[in-house]
């Protein structure tokens, strides 16, 4: 059994990763599409979101190791 990708990265990419998800998400439900990446469509990602910008604004942006990311993929999600 292989191992999953992992790296760590810094808390400024973390924040910019969060930024990103909720602009794409806005786009999506204001131009009312059909279909969006699973992380965008997740209620989970969107919490965890909303409290990690809200702690981050504390400590150096540039601190590496803040963050264990599991390299993959997104999904796709259908609004039904």
């Amino acid at each position: 059994m292989t191992q999953p990708m992992r790296y760590y990265t810094s808390k400024r990419d973390h924040v910019n990763h969060c930024a990103t998800m909720w602009k794409k998400q806005f786009w999506v439900l204001f131009e009312e599409r059909a279909f969006m990446d699973s992380f965008i469509a997740s209620p989970g990602h969107t919490d965890h979101c909303a409290s990690y910008l809200a702690d981050a604004g504390t400590g150096d942006m540039d601190v590496e190791g803040s963050t264990l990311v599991d390299v993959g993929f997104a999904g796709c999600w259908v609004r039904k």
